[in-house]
């Protein structure tokens, strides 16, 4: 544990330690002010920022959205290390393209209501997934955008055509998954078929 009657000088260290660390390294474009430090990674800018109180906030933006936040006292170094390289793997991580998923029913109705419970499940677990709902007659028209297609239960019997229209293998989603909304569950099913669409 820090001495805390040392904070401010303990943290002066800590800032020249990052200082040394990052302003030789190439991946990144830096900059450096007294109480905070900019890194800049492709699309992706991350900020420290050194408070006196011996307080410290990372933070990535990427595309204008904030996609990282720590905000911890500097109590020993190991820790305050540990949450450093936490932000930078998380800044240098390979973006991945979304997967695209089109759910189809009969009219569009319900696969429409399970693309909205979806969506808020795609947002609030921060997932690479584009998903949308539609009718079953309009799936050789939209399949060209979408990685997976799905079938509600009951348009099973469509599978093989929708295949060979598409030339995609097709997925059939489960019975109790459809009825009860079952994002994670759904979620499963999605990338089990997305690999085997990339076999």
């Amino acid at each position: 544990m820090i001495d805390t009657f040392y904070q401010k000088e303990n943290l002066e260290v800590y800032k020249r330690y990052l200082y040394f660390q990052l302003k030789d390294d190439s991946r990144f474009q830096t900059q450096f002010n007294d109480n905070e430090y900019h890194i800049t990674y492709q699309s992706r800018t991350a900020s420290i920022h050194f408070h006196d109180i011996g307080m410290i906030e990372e933070e990535i933006i990427s595309d204008d959205k904030q996609i990282f936040y720590l905000h911890f006292p500097l109590t020993t170094f190991p820790i305050a290390l540990e949450l450093y390289q936490c932000m930078i793997n998380k800044l240098i991580e390979e973006k991945v393209e979304p997967m695209k998923v089109v759910l189809c029913c009969s009219g569009g109705m319900t696969s429409g209501f399970f693309k909205e419970k979806m969506q808020n499940y795609i947002l609030k677990n921060n997932l690479p997934l584009i998903i949308e709902g539609a009718a079953v007659h309009t799936v050789e028209k939209k399949c060209l955008y979408y990685d997976v297609v799905l079938l509600a239960p009951q348009m099973g019997y469509k599978k093989e055509e929708i295949e060979t229209l598409t030339h995609k293998y097709v997925g059939v989603i489960d019975p109790q998954v459809f009825a009860t909304y079952d994002c994670g569950a759904l979620y499963k099913q999605i990338q089990y078929y997305y690999r085997r669409n990339k076999e």
